[in-house]
Formats: structure tokens, C-alpha cells, sequence
């Protein structure tokens, strides 16, 4: 049986293999201002500001050694309660919840990484999977702004999240990004509207 050979700790610093590694449950997000002109978004390519918008180191990768393996996805819109005019029967109702609707309807998803694209999928079956979730509720019909409403995707629950049957993994420093595509200009209300495309997964570090 071969004896394990003890070295001093402080050799660890002249190490020439690879640095140790963990693995940690960890997510990767971003966020983009939609506007009724838009037709693509494209994120993850840069790094922004605060941490509220994104967690991305730099733009387009992660620094070696990081690396991510992606679980689930999550779509979420960054709106709040507003009111608006009810309109007659028969009518389509402006407001935050018909802002969902015409966001994740026609929208499309694609991941890139590296030269090879994942997807087209349907933005209808992505979920932000927490946050508030939708409501209409009636004030008075008979004044401006008469109803408040608030639209969020999916039941708010952890779990409510688009999972890949089979895992992508992101390697240190491969370029990735993720497009979102609609065929058309949309007519959401109280533009510009913050969207944010989150990773669900394993973070692959180096052991400090």
C-alpha cells in the first residue's frame, strides 16, 4: 500500500496543478429595460453596476475557474401595480397583466454558448417562478384609472421554474448569451420595463 506523503502547507502556494474546486447551488442573472421598440435583447453581455441588475463578473463569461452548470431558467418582469381605465366588454384590458400576456405570447428564447445555439423555446413556458404573482381588482369604473392590477409569470413558488432535461454546462471564459426575440413591436404600458433572465444551477469555484 502506498504511503500518503504529507507536504507543508505553505508549498500549497507554489502549486503548479489545478487549484482546488466546489461545487455550490448558485444562480446567474440579468437585466435588460424592454421598450415597445424592441425586437431582441440580448444578455449576459455586459457586466453591469449593481447587483440588483446582474451578477456577472465581466461580460460574455465567467473567469477562470469559475464555471456553471445551468439546471433551470427563469424569466421574470420587473414591473408593479399600476392602474388604468377599465374598458368596454368585449375589450382587450390594458395593464401589467396584459403586459405578461404580450411579452411571453409571441416572445422566443435561445441560449448560445460558445458557436452552438440551444432552443428556439416559447417564452409561454418559462416562469420567473417566485415573486408576486397577478391580480385585477376593480376601484371604480366610473373614474380615470379605475382598476389596479399587477401580472408576474408563473405561481410564485421556488420550484416553478422551466428545468432542461438535459443540464448545459458553461465552461471558464466560454463566451454565452442569451437572446430573446419577438416577431413584432409590441404595446406594453409604462415603458421602459426591466426584464431579467436568471440561471438556476451548480457554481463550479475555486476553493479559497
Amino acid at each position: 500500500m502506498q504511503q500518503q506523503i504529507q507536504y507543508p502547507e505553505n508549498y500549497r502556494q507554489f502549486n503548479t496543478q489545478y487549484p482546488r474546486s466546489e461545487v455550490v447551488s448558485g444562480m446567474l442573472w440579468d437585466t435588460i429595460a424592454f421598450t415597445n421598440a424592441t425586437l431582441q435583447l440580448t444578455f449576459f453581455t455586459v457586466a453591469k453596476a449593481t447587483v440588483d441588475l446582474s451578477n456577472m463578473i465581466i461580460g460574455g463569461q465567467l473567469p477562470y475557474p469559475m464555471a456553471f452548470l445551468v439546471r433551470s431558467i427563469r424569466l421574470f418582469l420587473k414591473q408593479r401595480p399600476e392602474s388604468a381605465n377599465v374598458v368596454a366588454p368585449a375589450g382587450t384590458q390594458v395593464g401589467a397583466v396584459n403586459n405578461i400576456a404580450l411579452l411571453y405570447n409571441t416572445g422566443s428564447f435561445q441560449i448560445t454558448v460558445g458557436a452552438k445555439q440551444y432552443g428556439i423555446y416559447p417564452l409561454w413556458i418559462l416562469s420567473s417562478g417566485g415573486g408576486p404573482y397577478g391580480f385585477m381588482n376593480v376601484i371604480n369604473i366610473l373614474i380615470a384609472g379605475g382598476m389596479a392590477d399587477y401580472g408576474g409569470m408563473g405561481t410564485p413558488h421556488s420550484r416553478n421554474a422551466f428545468t432542461l432535461a438535459q443540464p448545459l454546462f458553461i465552461e471558464p471564459q466560454m463566451s454565452f448569451k442569451v437572446d430573446l426575440y419577438w416577431p413584432a413591436a409590441l404595446a406594453l404600458t409604462r415603458t421602459p420595463l426591466p426584464l431579467c433572465v436568471a440561471f438556476e444551477g451548480d457554481l463550479i469555484r475555486a476553493v479559497q
